[in-house]
């Protein structure tokens, strides 16, 4: 971080001046990015994006890309309005915006107690239904506690630093490749929209260490425990928190409005992927409803006259 202090409260509006037209520009709160209303001209406010922002990932798939991954995802939602499925989207132009992300550096130290099981077979004798005697053969398990420490490196371990990305959205939309993450230059933000943290930093720092606590007991489980299966039973983890970056990472956005509820989609910036909620359709459900129901009596009928 260079100096910024994320208190979680909006920042404030500022004005520039375009630099192109020399016209008085107004960044909206908590944006460090915008465009010229005169010149339409894209702005970056350099000084703030200095201070708040430590590396950007530019976009890597374009917004004809992203149109069609989202038209795909949409298509396959068969409870989806029919209107939605064929493309509600069309008239609605996606939004580049890079999001802020805390990426965490740091180290993960874990003692554990595990259950570790150790398989062993044994040969049983049954009657099968003809009344033969067969032999087969059966697999146990005797368990063992175990106890072990281990030792995790955090690599730009992310944390959603908007209000407006929840934490579980950003998760399902990861990941992101850092490794395409460039030092701040405004250039890399004209023409896109840019967000500053509003997540402060005590926040973001108790959800980092809740989920490389879940993330290291998966990973112990997963790649650490002797035996044939295992089960941890319960993790200590000590993190240290080394760096903490503050990464704009690309996402595309649209949103669209089915009756009183407004539904959003993200596309990554950088994968494609796609997550959002879409509406059901009370029409497809009224008629599943009822062909259920006629299925249903057709068959009572077909009973009856057994």
């Amino acid at each position: 971080m260079r100096g910024y202090v994320a208190t979680g409260q909006p920042a404030q509006t500022t004005v520039k001046k375009c630099t192109s037209c020399g016209a008085t520009a107004e960044f909206p709160a908590g944006s460090i990015s915008a465009s010229c209303s005169y010149c339409t001209a894209p702005l970056v406010d350099g000084e703030r994006g200095e201070m708040a922002v430590d590396r950007v990932a530019p976009f890597r798939i374009t917004r004809s890309v992203a149109q069609q991954r989202l038209q795909e995802h949409l298509s396959g939602r068969f409870w989806a309005p029919s209107a939605i499925r064929r493309g509600v989207l069309q008239d609605h132009r996606l939004r580049g915006v890079l999001v802020p992300f805390f990426a965490y550096t740091g180290v993960a130290r874990s003692q554990y107690a595990a259950q570790v099981g150790m398989y062993y077979y044994r040969t049983e004798t049954y009657r099968d239904s003809n009344g033969k005697t067969r032999t087969r053969t059966k697999r146990e398990t005797e368990w063992f506690s175990h106890q072990g420490s281990a030792v995790g490196r955090l690599q730009d371990h992310l944390v959603s630093a908007s209000k407006g990305l929840p934490e579980q959205e950003s998760n399902d939309l990861e990941p992101f490749d850092l490794g395409h993450a460039l030092a701040f230059d405004r250039g890399l933000l004209a023409g896109w929209e840019a967000e500053l943290p509003n997540i402060d930093f005590a926040r973001a720092d108790h959800t980092a260490r809740q989920e490389v606590t879940g993330l290291e007991s998966a990973r112990i489980s997963r790649r650490l425990l002797p035996g044939d299966t295992g089960k941890v039973s319960n993790v200590n983890t000590n993190i240290t928190m080394e760096k903490r970056d503050v990464v704009l990472l690309p996402i595309w956005m649209a949103s669209f409005r089915h009756g009183p509820k407004v539904y959003r989609q993200l596309v990554n910036g950088q994968t494609g992927q796609v997550i959002g909620d879409t509406p059901v359709s009370a029409g497809k459900i009224a008629l599943a409803c009822l062909a259920a129901t006629v299925i249903a009596t057709i068959l009572w009928l077909g009973m009856a006259q057994l």
